[in-house]
């Protein structure tokens, strides 16, 4: 009986400590959009959370950030794609602009895009532009 008491002492002791957790079990806590609510890089980093955590500053920015951080980039749009537009491209202003390719027709060069601020803050709006000069793509 005294053995029994003694195990389950242990045992009690033992079950009272609280267990540590490794990193690797603790999930990381929810990304925070860290951009200005209204703004095309809230739209961007909210669609693209991924991008979103790395990208930095402007919107004619977010090309540079992203080849830094090893995401691929290049001229052609592809659907989930950030597009980044530099100053006057489309219509862009000085800090340049960004929006997420929905789709794009056969011929490679057109496209449809959703994005927030063009033409109104805080609206999400859909449009359909072709590629050009100035305007280069996250994929």
């Amino acid at each position: 009986m005294r053995r029994l008491l003694g195990s389950l002492g242990f045992a009690a002791l033992f079950l009272c400590q609280p267990l540590q957790a490794s990193a690797a079990q603790v999930p990381p806590p929810p990304l925070e959009n860290r951009f200005q609510w209204g703004q095309c890089t809230w739209w961007a980093a909210n669609v693209r959370p991924d991008l979103g955590a790395i990208e930095q500053g402007n919107a004619s920015d977010w090309l540079m950030w992203a080849q830094k951080a090893g995401f691929k980039t290049g001229p052609t749009p592809a659907p989930g794609a950030i597009a980044v537009f530099q100053p006057g491209a489309d219509g862009a202003l000085w800090t340049g602009h960004v929006a997420r390719v929905l789709s794009v027709t056969p011929d490679g060069l057109h496209f449809t895009v959703d994005e927030m601020n063009f033409p109104l803050e805080g609206v999400v709006t859909e449009r359909a532009i072709s590629a050009g000069e100035g305007i280069a793509f996250i994929y």
